[in-house]
C-alpha cells in the first residue's frame, strides 16, 4: 500500500507490506526498525528511509513532481497499490483545499495562485455537470502548474538570442555580430505573462554549415525540436525560414523595426520592444486562452478530483 503526501522540498511517501520488494526495485538496503538511512545507491533519486514498523516505512525522495512520479511508479510496478489519501494538511477544511495546498508550490506566479486559490470555492458551489470541454480546459490550464517546454529554431544572427534576453530582462544568452555566435542551446526559465515556460535557444540552423562544430550544433537543434511542446520558427525579413524537421507551430518574424517577415503568424523587434507584448500573449494562448482563464466554472488541476 501506498500514500504520497503533497510535493515540496521533500516528498513523503509511506508503503506498507512487505517491504522486501522495495529493496529490490530501488536497489536500496532497509534499515532496522525505528531507523533512518540516505539511500545513496537508488537509480531515480538520493532518498531517506525511515523503518517506523517491520511493515511500514517512510521514503523521502526529493520532492519534485517528476521525481515523486517515478519513485511511485517503480512501486506501483512492484506491485504496490496506490492509496488515494488527502495530503498531509492539517488545515485544510476538506479534500478540495487539501489539494490546492498540495499544488501550491507548483503554481510559480500570481495568475496561477491566484486561479488556484479560487477553485475550493469554485468546486463546492458546483452542482452542474462536467463536460468534455471541462476536461479539456483543465489540460490546458495544466500548464500552468507544469512548465511547457518552447523550442525557437532558424537561421543564426537574427536576433534569436536578443528576443530571449529582452524576455528575461537580463543578458543570459550569447549575442554577438559573428556569424555563428550560438554554437549550443541556450536554456532559460520564462515568465510570459503569468505562464511559465522552458525556453530553449537553438543554434542558428544553416543550409550549409562550415564548420564541425556549427554542423554538430545544427544536429543537436534538429533532435531536441521535436521534443518541444511548442516550436517556433523565427526569421527575419532578410534571412527567410529554415528548413526545420518538424512543421513549427508559429512563425515569429524578428527585428521587425528593419522590415516585416513574410509570412510571420507575429513581428517583433526584442530591441526596441516593439510588437513584444503581442508575442508573448500570442505564446501564452497556444496554451492557455484568454476565455480559459475567465471561465468561472471549476479548474480539475488534481487527477484525484471526482467530477461525477
Amino acid at each position: 500500500m501506498l500514500t504520497a503526501a503533497s510535493p515540496g522540498g521533500v516528498a513523503i511517501i509511506e508503503v506498507r507490506g512487505h517491504l522486501a520488494a522495495v529493496c529490490n526495485v530501488l536497489d536500496a538496503s532497509l534499515p532496522p526498525v525505528g531507523e533512518i538511512h540516505l539511500a545513496r545507491e537508488c537509480p531515480i533519486d538520493e532518498l531517506l528511509i525511515a523503518r517506523l514498523e517491520s511493515d511500514r516505512l517512510h521514503l523521502m525522495p526529493h520532492g519534485g513532481s517528476q521525481i515523486v512520479a517515478q519513485v511511485m511508479h517503480a512501486l506501483e510496478t512492484a506491485g504496490f497499490d496506490r492509496i488515494n489519501a488527502i495530503p498531509l494538511w492539517p488545515h485544510a477544511q476538506d479534500d478540495i483545499e487539501a489539494r490546492v495546498m498540495a499544488c501550491l508550490p507548483e503554481a510559480a506566479t500570481s495568475l496561477s495562485l491566484e486561479l488556484l486559490l479560487s477553485q475550493p470555492a469554485r468546486w463546492r458551489s458546483f452542482t452542474d455537470s462536467w463536460t468534455d470541454e471541462d476536461e479539456a480546459r483543465s489540460r490546458r490550464l495544466n500548464s500552468l502548474l507544469r512548465p511547457p517546454t518552447i523550442a525557437v529554431a532558424g537561421p543564426p544572427n537574427i536576433g534569436k538570442s536578443t528576443l530571449l534576453n529582452t524576455l528575461l530582462g537580463r543578458a543570459r544568452a550569447v549575442v554577438g555580430d559573428m556569424p555563428g555566435t550560438t554554437r549550443d542551446w541556450v536554456g532559460a526559465t520564462v515568465d510570459l505573462a503569468g505562464l511559465i515556460v522552458h525556453w530553449m535557444d537553438a543554434p542558428g540552423i544553416t543550409a550549409t554549415p562550415v564548420h564541425a562544430a556549427e554542423s554538430a550544433a545544427i544536429d543537436t537543434a534538429v533532435d531536441a525540436v521535436q521534443d518541444a511542446d511548442l516550436l517556433i520558427a523565427a526569421a527575419d525579413a532578410y534571412s527567410g525560414w529554415a528548413m526545420l524537421h518538424r512543421v513549427p507551430d508559429m512563425r515569429v518574424g524578428l527585428r521587425s523595426d528593419l522590415g516585416e517577415t513574410p509570412d510571420a503568424d507575429v513581428q517583433c523587434a526584442a530591441m526596441s520592444g516593439q510588437g513584444m507584448n503581442e508575442l508573448v500573449h500570442a505564446i501564452r494562448s497556444r496554451f492557455v486562452s484568454d476565455a480559459d482563464l475567465e471561465n468561472p466554472r471549476p479548474w480539475r488541476f488534481s487527477s484525484e478530483l471526482q467530477t461525477h
